[in-house]
């Protein structure tokens, strides 16, 4: 209850969470839209896979983009029963997410023999892992809460400690005692397979070293044999998921480069640096700290995802690196626990996966280039350091006595959570809520004017996902309308690469006549423009008005604009005849761009 209370009061102040009220999202930038695309999609259709609201008029089918985050769609399902705002089912789980990192890594420590004094302090310090304030464009990866299950089954199988108990001819009470050892053996296999493929890739690799490496020290065969029933019993759970995810887009016709598909460049360019782990939050609250990680970065290729892992977590990643070559060095070595031992090598391994030009790339390059971004692992490698912190501080609290380990404890709590976070960098609540507030505003007079279940064409065509910038839109802007809209479909978010998007890209350029006759005939029934992707010179924004005729709803700043189709869809149909004016629409959406010149 001490590390969920003093969790929460760390994570309340570095998000000033009194400033938030439901219905308020915690961001618009980076991947933000896509979460709460997701968590509406689970809310509003019962899990993520199909989506009828977005990539009008066939829907989007996740199956092409899924990383098996079941346990996280399961906690939203949860939610649900409390509210069916994605604005507010996201955050909240967002802010849960920090008392929970805290209280799975409590009993990972209690469970490998950390004191509670010690435990406490890398609970809450694991909670709050710098950057993890910012993390809820990425929701999923920010609920690492599972990392310290996943670390419990690697450090269980690499020490030899059975992960399943023997059913025995005992008392009936100790037969259930086992009984009860191996469903939480089986509940955390579960949780791990299905708390995202990140974490799971994260674990297997883990895993496989330190049981190579085991093997190779002369470790018993058992051990091994162990170790690797465990990793394929996770991979086996993420497989599973994986598979019936991807099941969902058989009917698909593929006609280009699907989404979520790697090159192996990308992981060397998306792994992390020594440094990082060493230097300051970039975000830090002493602006001259700050300062120090920013000019490093400006003078060198600055991590993508700028990880970090804070001064406390440091110590204590240098600490175990440093009893690690004490081992190798020194003539007559003291033999570490093999709780250490096995803390030294899996930091090694983590930080040998987590660097550029390291394991990770070479993985990229003779296995599988879809897991990227390795820099993720500093989540691991932070875990690592504040577990050494914590077995240090049990050590102090035995030979020292309890006042001075809670006094020790309490400088490195009090250091750790002002080191990790910055109340600056909470959330812009009143911006939120303006920015809610506009394009409420905007898709309520379109709601107003248009019959519920309307399908909405968006220009410019915005491929989705992972675009990029294009203009003056950011990666996944469009999906605004449709996170606050309540009764219209949209045709932004087909996955691209397949039919169901692709013919979009067979269309006229905006301002072309013909481009408004083709959405009438495919029986959209309004357009949106955002002007932002029209920069000047171009006259498509105002050819529109002039062929639809005043706009139906706008935003206070004049970047959207609707405008309704359906008087132009009756004139052609009137003038066509309802043959043609079908057949046209059938050519259009199963119209394809042409391939790519070799």
């Amino acid at each position: 209850m001490v590390t969920a209370v003093l969790s929460t009061v760390a994570m309340a102040q570095a998000l000033r969470v009194w400033g938030w009220r439901p219905g308020t999202p915690l961001g618009f930038d980076g991947d933000a839209y896509f979460v709460l695309m997701q968590v509406k999609d689970i809310l509003h259709h019962g899990w993520y896979w199909r989506n009828s609201d977005v990539g009008a008029p066939f829907g989007q089918n996740a199956g092409w983009f899924t990383d098996a985050s079941w346990i996280h769609y399961l906690a939203i399902r949860l939610l649900n029963l409390f509210s069916d705002s994605a604005a507010t089912v996201s955050a909240v789980y967002f802010f849960i997410g920090f008392p929970l990192a805290a209280l799975t890594m409590y009993w990972l420590c209690r469970s490998v023999g950390v004191g509670r004094l010690g435990s406490v302090v890398a609970g809450v310090l694991f909670s709050v892992v710098p950057g993890h304030q910012e993390g809820f464009s990425h929701l999923w990866l920010a609920s690492y809460w599972v990392v310290p299950l996943a670390v419990w089954l690697v450090l269980r199988a690499l020490t030899g400690v059975p992960l399943v108990a023997k059913a025995g001819d005992g008392p009936t009470r100790g037969r259930r005692q086992q009984a009860l050892l191996n469903a939480r053996t089986v509940a955390i296999v579960v949780v791990v397979g299905l708390g995202g493929v990140y974490y799971v890739a994260f674990t297997l690799l883990l895993l496989v070293c330190g049981l190579v490496v085991g093997a190779l020290a002369g470790r018993s065969r058992r051990r091994t044999i162990t170790g690797g029933v465990t990793g394929l019993a996770v991979l086996l759970v993420c497989g599973i998921a994986l598979a019936v995810s991807r099941w969902q887009t058989r009917a698909d016709v593929v006609t280009g480069k699907t989404p979520g598909t790697r090159v192996y460049q990308e992981s060397d360019a998306f792994a992390g640096k020594l440094m990082d782990l060493i230097l300051p939050w970039f975000h830090h609250r002493s602006g001259r700290l700050a300062e120090l990680t920013l000019s490093y970065g400006r003078v060198t290729a600055a991590t993508f995802e700028r990880p970090a892992i804070g001064l406390v977590a440091a110590v204590g990643v240098a600490s175990l690196l440093l009893v690690g070559l004490g081992a190798l060095t020194s003539r007559s070595p003291r033999r570490a626990s093999p709780l250490v031992g096995t803390l030294c090598l899996l930091t090694i391994v983590a930080l040998a996966f987590y660097t550029r030009g390291g394991l990770g790339t070479l993985t990229a390059l003779l296995v599988t280039p879809q897991i990227r971004t390795w820099s993720r692992l500093f989540v691991v490698v932070a875990l690592l350091g504040l577990l050494a912190l914590g077995l240090w501080l049990t050590h102090l609290d035995r030979t020292r006595g309890r006042p001075a380990a809670a006094a020790v404890a309490a400088l490195a709590l009090l250091v750790g959570v002002v080191d990790q976070t910055n109340p600056a960098f909470s959330p812009p609540y009143p911006q939120l809520r303006a920015a809610e507030g506009a394009l409420s505003e905007f898709t309520g007079a379109m709601e107003r004017s248009l019959p519920a279940g309307c399908a909405v064409f968006q220009l410019p065509v915005f491929p989705f996902p992972e675009q990029g910038p294009v203009s003056g839109i950011l990666d996944y802007d469009p999906l605004g309308p449709y996170v606050v809209s309540t009764d219209l479909r949209w045709s932004y978010a087909a996955m691209r690469g397949t039919a169901e998007a692709d013919w979009q890209l067979s269309l006229p350029p905006a301002g072309d006549p013909r481009l408004v006759d083709d959405l009438a005939a495919a029986g959209f029934c309004a357009v949106e423009i955002d002007t932002a992707g029209y920069p000047s010179p171009s006259t498509a924004p105002r050819t529109l008005r002039e062929q639809l005729g005043p706009p139906i709803a706008t935003t206070t700043s004049g970047r959207l604009a609707a405008y309704d189709l359906r008087p132009r869809a009756a004139e052609l149909l009137r003038t066509a005849g309802s043959a043609a004016f079908l057949q046209r629409g059938q050519a259009v959406l199963h119209r394809l761009p042409p391939a790519p010149a070799p």
